[in-house]
């Protein structure tokens, strides 16, 4: 409902800090779903995960996700974080799929309209988890 101006995604992807993975359908040159994180050090936090409206309930976020966690892994991530909208049931149930644990909340974090959502905390061990 608020999307990122395309100039955020530049600036993300130009530091050089970022890992972004996709599915594309090659046919639209269109993205099916994709997943961006940004690393600091030995931890990374997703910023977004989205899946078009299509695509969705297909295993495509699961998909991509344990892709992530993998090529974090392999440089050298050891922690990824998140925080997603408390009322956001379909992604909360995502996540605890993929053993992230809750680790906090943010009051009113999220602006929805005229009203705030809290953001729920959670985060996950890159490895030492069997694989979800």
């Amino acid at each position: 409902s608020n999307p990122w101006p395309v100039e955020e995604y530049r600036n993300l992807m130009k530091q050089g800090t970022s890992l972004a993975l996709g599915t594309a359908n090659e046919e639209t040159d269109s993205l099916n779903a994709f997943v961006l994180s940004q690393i600091a050090v030995d931890t990374a936090d997703i910023l977004m995960i989205a899946t078009s409206p299509q695509h969705q309930r297909q295993g495509l976020a699961k998909t991509i996700l344990r892709s992530l966690i993998k090529r974090l892994g392999e440089r050298g991530v050891e922690r990824i974080t998140l925080d997603v909208a408390a009322d956001n049931e379909a992604a909360i149930a995502l996540y605890r799929a993929m053993e992230f644990a809750i680790d906090g909340r943010r009051p009113k974090y999220y602006r929805q309209g005229k009203n705030r959502v809290d953001a729920i905390l959670m985060s996950r061990p890159v490895t030492g988890l069997p694989q979800p």
